[in-house]
């Protein structure tokens, strides 16, 4: 690959995975094939030949690991829809029962409908800070900023620079850790509060590796 003035670039190797890979086997073929001409050893091939295997194998082990990922992040949904959908019952079943007291429900993270008090106001979460780790997860605490326990706390990130906010995870305490990340990969967290029908404002973002 040759510039418009008949010069090599100044970086010729691809920075795409695959098309590096794909560059160290031609470049491991035609360097077998010429290796008088190009004053290589034997030595020298196998040390080339040994690098593009362990690449190759690490980026069919990565190809790998993004696909448990993928397959856990949506088993993780799925159990994610179904525990929903049996609390939202189990709710409307303790909201339709006679004598449940009003601090009852509140403590339980319910809409308070006895016409009386309503449920308590979601604050803002504060002071969220975010701590990566080598194993790719990041973890994540904050302060609860006067919510009462009982508050369902929505986890937000943000991947990049340019991707969007995403929901994460919903919790009810004030720590999180968010599993099968990529070291090194900048990511950006926020959080805010929910009480019934309620919903906060944003915590402070915090991220990690420059985020």
């Amino acid at each position: 690959m040759f510039m418009e003035d008949g010069t090599m670039p100044l970086d010729y190797l691809p920075q795409n995975d695959r098309e590096l890979l794909a560059w160290l086997k031609n470049f491991n073929r035609v360097a077998a094939n010429n290796k008088a001409a190009l004053g290589f050893t034997e030595d020298d091939l196998t040390e080339l030949m040994t690098a593009e295997q362990a690449f190759d194998a690490k980026l069919s082990a990565n190809d790998t690991a993004q696909q448990a990922a993928l397959a856990a992040t949506q088993e993780k949904n799925t159990a994610h829809k179904a525990a929903e959908k049996l609390a939202r019952r189990k709710g409307q079943g303790i909201q339709a029962r006679e004598g449940v007291s009003a601090g009852l429900k509140d403590q339980l993270g319910l809409t308070v409908r006895d016409g009386v008090r309503s449920v308590s106001t979601a604050e803002t979460p504060i002071e969220l800070v975010a701590m990566p780790h080598a194993d790719g997860t990041n973890t994540l605490k904050w302060k609860a900023g006067g919510n009462k326990s009982g508050t369902q706390y929505l986890i937000e990130a943000k991947v990049g620079e340019s991707g969007a906010w995403a929901l994460v995870d919903a919790v009810t305490r004030i720590s999180y850790t968010h599993t099968n990340q990529t070291p090194g990969q900048k990511v950006r967290y926020r959080v805010r509060a929910k009480r019934g029908d309620k919903t906060s404002g944003y915590s402070n973002v915090a991220g990690v590796y420059g985020g």
